[in-house]
């Protein structure tokens, strides 16, 4: 059975943990061979997931780590997530080792690129990106500064869609 952990991620920030294993014992499990593989999802049934870097740098330690780089953790909605760690064996016994909710707090300072061609600033309440983001979520949205328009996922791909902009006291807003 699995032990139960919650974790708490800033949006934006890198995030690293480890999990110390211990055997029945209490003595540190022994990790030598093994793999080590863990995913945050939305709710247990969502298609889309986003995996932790997960290493195990001194097996006989049954240290993992586990880690997000902060652009992985911007590109999380914030709110609560599942996730769990799951080990395999030598022998490929797998085993779920950790699991629990993990919570994404939300960030208060973004950094808006201003494109150029617009006249102005632009004041947007979604991501800015030069490539689609890893999607989380049907309705997510993020403007390509290389395209210069925005995209929402619509559940199996990005799709376009048009924004309209007004200009009041040089300043360009989009709704």
């Amino acid at each position: 059975m699995a032990a139960k952990a919650n974790i708490i991620v800033d949006q934006g920030a890198t995030f690293n943990t480890e999990l110390n294993l211990t055997n029945n014992a209490g003595d540190p499990l022994d990790l030598t061979g093994y793999t080590a593989y863990s995913s945050v999802r939305k709710w247990y049934t969502s298609a889309n997931a986003v995996n932790f870097t997960v290493t195990i740098p001194q097996p006989n330690t049954g240290i993992i780590y586990l880690s997000l780089d902060a652009n992985t953790t911007a590109n999380l909605w914030y709110g609560r997530y599942v996730y769990d760690v799951v080990t395999v064996d030598t022998s490929n016994n797998v085993t779920r080792v950790v699991e629990g909710i993990l919570t994404v707090t939300h960030y208060a300072t973004m950094t808006i690129p201003t494109p150029t061609n617009y006249g102005g600033n632009v004041y947007a309440s979604f991501a800015q990106y030069s490539s689609p983001p890893t999607a989380t979520y049907i309705g997510q949205v993020y403007f390509d500064t290389t395209q210069n328009k925005p995209f929402i996922y619509t559940g199996s791909s990005w799709s376009t869609f048009s924004l309209e902009s007004t200009t009041q006291y040089g300043n360009t807003s989009y709704s």
